[in-house]
């Protein structure tokens, strides 16, 4: 009588995992960046928006324009890579897709150890695989710039390739995304709330300038010339036609140096810069265009006019 009831519960369970995983898998995707190799990504949002592990996008100490995503239907799709941040292993992508498959995100700041926990990835390329484990450790790394970030540590097996999978509790809700970066040599996942949080100031702040940038080093000159202890700018890289800073006069080739004062020392520096003003309200921009310094006035736009 043991034995049956035993196996009846082992079945059930086993159905169970199998509805979970199967439900999750058409939200994961095999990203690829070249000889850069695969690793895995998320559709985190309906309308095109993945994550993975910034280091699948990375070259060196700089993120690739663009990857390729193959969805679980087998379409490719190109991606940009929208926001990078390596100090964490975070990156933002978007393909031109309004209605993917997204997964579901659960609650990542409840979590207990002990709960049962469901990795799914790529692993050296091999699609759809699946490990379980249970959340051995609830607490903090260090990340590649000394600052403290909350980590999930499993006993799941994780390889190369499942950096930036979908790690789903019980109920095959998203609570972090699997990486091999941080947290040294346990199975390590990023909380689902901190990438929520980054999506969130990547995609839903309420203006823009209509420029894309990368950060590089000042010379000698210009570090004289900047504010106290800032050692980089932003070189433009893009300019949005019809934006507030193509009208305002901004070229390919500017080296944007303040707004309102505030040093730009990095991309997400200038987010949260944008992220203190409304639309059409008015900013200084200083910029260095051949050698010499200007400012420029502009009316900053909301988001949606950049879609």
């Amino acid at each position: 009588m043991h034995n049956r009831i035993d196996t009846d519960l082992a079945r059930r369970m086993a159905e169970a995992m199998n509805v979970l995983v199967t439900d999750a898998l058409p939200s994961v995707a095999l990203i690829s960046s070249g000889d850069r190799g695969v690793g895995t990504g998320i559709v985190w949002r309906r309308d095109g928006v993945l994550v993975t592990n910034a280091h699948v996008v990375m070259y060196g100490p700089r993120a690739l324009r663009q990857v390729s995503v193959t969805l679980q239907d087998g379409r490719q799709e190109a991606a940009v890579v929208v926001s990078a941040d390596p100090q964490v292993d975070l990156a933002v992508l978007r393909v031109v897709n309004d209605h993917l498959p997204h997964v579901r995100v659960g609650d990542s700041r409840r979590l207990r150890v002990g709960q049962m926990v469901f990795a799914l990835g790529n692993p050296w390329g091999e699609r759809n695989v699946a490990t379980a484990g249970v959340i051995s450790g609830l607490g903090e790394a260090y990340a590649a710039d000394g600052r403290r970030i909350r980590v999930i540590r499993l006993d799941a097996r994780l390889a190369p390739g499942n950096s930036g999978g979908p790690l789903l509790d019980a109920q095959g809700a998203v609570i972090g995304m699997n990486t091999l970066v941080v947290g040294g040599d346990m199975g390590v996942a990023l909380p689902a709330h901190e990438i929520d949080a980054l999506v969130r100031e990547t995609f839903d702040r309420q203006v823009m300038l209509g420029v894309g940038v990368r950060p590089v080093p000042l010379n000698d000159a210009l570090r004289r010339q900047a504010a106290d202890g800032q050692t980089t700018g932003l070189l433009v890289v893009e300019i949005r036609p019809g934006a507030p800073a193509a009208a305002a006069g901004v070229q390919s080739g500017d080296l944007l140096m303040t707004l309102n004062d505030m040093p730009l020392t990095g991309s997400r520096v200038l987010m949260r810069a944008l992220l203190e003003h409304g639309a059409g309200e008015r900013v200084t921009l200083t910029l260095v265009r051949g050698g010499e310094r200007r400012q420029l006035n502009l009316n900053l736009a909301p988001l949606e006019r950049a879609a």
